[in-house]
């Protein structure tokens, strides 16, 4: 309309002498950087050129603000009056930005704001001693960015849902550090995301204590998210507080999918006082273990409840260093290359879980009500791999298998643990070929192998199923099954 600013530079300048208020942004492309946003002014993009309330859209609408040079492209200061607003926004950093939106100790709630091509995506900072910042993130995108989609670093309240971290030079999200005040506890809530195509890791987040004469802590809570395909761990919780007594982390991570990363799909570093629970998970094909738990000094347990660890690289659950032990419930182990559960350090135990198709499946672990079977039986799951081989290359676009493994013509696979039902068309020595070709793979891998046309797992016991009431249960029973259905909370691992 007639009444716009120019630019949206000068829109920001003049908000700031009336005040605030709303800025809305039409369609277009900004090449502005060093953008800084005052308190009180919120700003929305996705409107229509006669800005037209009734058609904002930012998806149709796209306002795209072109950073350059080494200034963030948009600047949230300090504020502690109000909570920044910015809603629509597609932000390029230019390859230069120091960060497409960088947060200094300012409150902020960001919908549906994209950052790519800056060194960071959002760069979140406080150096705040008495009180945490809270950051709001809905239906954001962060990628291509070449530190990271997000760095922290201070004591925050972040919660994100719908997010997308994808194919960033190094981690999707680092929190280096994510502090924890005294008397204070900081949050971290991260539900629906997606961690896809990082260069390190997909979700890399350090838990430091604040110095300080009372105790403080941190909730994390991790919630249906995805990590695939990241250079390394797909989700690393450091609890790196081990001098500060008394500070405690609680960990939950519920239904979250970790596959095809290249080091463990959740790994847990628990070096200080710390409560961590895995439920309902499902990590499978990763470059080494699908469950890692470290550890150096306090001890402790981490559980894993009706989860689901297919076809790792090394180990489906291992307990290493340190002096937390790991114990499984209802869970389920298959196709882990060198086996199902190790503790290498103290012992560990599992109750009510089933290791089938599954070589060394309990390595220095208790094991009470648990049903071991190497071989494949169509009746102790509804649906479920009937055997895995291992891959060990390519051949132009067709995969390389380990020496010693036929397959036939019309046999149905599954690579990476993508749901994508695979047929068979061919076998030429190790060499298969496979409709649909996979575009990519991780190299060694596991191939599942199924009984039937459909790769949809379903791990309820079948008919005749030897796991009908075979878990752990009160003197006398009733006994649950044992295996992921039979959970007191139980669901599909990753769902």
């Amino acid at each position: 309309p007639q009444s716009a600013w120019p630019t949206l530079g000068f829109a920001l300048q003049q908000a700031a002498i009336l005040g605030g208020g709303n800025i809305w942004v039409s369609a277009g492309t900004y090449a502005e950087g060093g953008l800084v946003v005052p308190p009180d002014v919120r700003i929305y993009a996705g409107f229509d050129g006669d800005c037209d309330l009734t058609t904002f859209d930012p998806n149709v609408h796209e306002a795209v603000v072109m950073g350059s040079g080494p200034s963030p492209v948009m600047t949230l200061n300090q504020s502690t009056d109000d909570t920044a607003v910015l809603v629509g926004l597609h932000i390029n950093g230019g390859g230069t930005a120091e960060a497409c939106v960088e947060v200094n100790q300012r409150a902020c709630q960001l919908l549906r704001v994209s950052g790519s091509d800056g060194v960071r995506g959002f760069k979140l900072r406080s150096n705040l001693i008495v009180e945490k910042v809270g950051i709001q993130l809905v239906d954001c995108t962060l990628s291509g960015c070449q530190v990271g989609g997000i760095s922290i670093d201070g004591a925050f309240d972040l919660f994100a849902n719908h997010c997308a971290f994808t194919n960033n030079l190094q981690e999707g999200i680092t929190a280096d550090d994510l502090l924890a005040l005294g008397s204070k506890v900081s949050t971290l809530s991260i539900s629906n995301c997606l961690f896809e195509g990082n260069g390190s890791e997909g979700l890399d987040v350090d838990l430091v204590a604040y110095p300080s004469l009372s105790t403080g802590g941190w909730q994390i809570l991790l919630t249906n998210n995805e990590f695939i395909r990241n250079r390394l761990d797909g989700c690393l919780i450091d609890c790196d507080y081990e001098t500060s007594p008394g500070w405690i982390a609680q960990i939950e991570i519920q239904g979250c999918v970790a596959r095809a990363n290249g080091s463990a799909g959740f790994h847990l570093d628990l070096d200080a006082q710390s409560s961590a629970l895995l439920h309902r998970c499902r990590s499978s094909n990763n470059g080494t273990d699908g469950f890692l738990v470290t550890s150096e000094t306090a001890p402790g347990m981490a559980t894993a409840s009706a989860c689901a660890f297919l076809g790792n690289q090394a180990m489906g659950v291992r307990s290493s260093l340190g002096n937390v032990g790991v114990v499984l419930s209802h869970c389920v182990l298959s196709g882990n290359a060198q086996g199902g559960f190790a503790s290498t350090s103290n012992r560990g135990s599992v109750a009510s879980s089933v290791a089938f198709l599954q070589t060394d499946a309990w390595q220095n672990v208790e094991t009470t009500h648990v049903h071991d079977q190497a071989t494949f039986d169509p009746e102790l799951f509804l649906s479920a791999p009937s055997g895995w081989a291992q891959t060990i290359g390519m051949f132009g676009e067709q995969i390389r298998l380990e020496g010693g493994i036929t397959l036939n013509p019309g046999d149905t696979v599954e690579f990476e643990g993508d749901g994508v039902s695979r047929n068979v068309i061919g076998q030429v020595g190790n060499v298969l070929d496979l409709s649909p070709r996979p575009e990519a793979m991780r190299f060694p891998g596991q191939l599942a192998l199924w009984p039937g046309p459909n790769v949809d797992t379903d791990w309820t016991p079948g008919p005749l199923s030897p796991l009908y009431e075979a878990g752990l249960g009160p003197l006398g029973g009733p006994f649950p099954h044992a295996g992921p259905a039979g959970a007191i909370v139980n669901g599909a691992p990753g769902s």
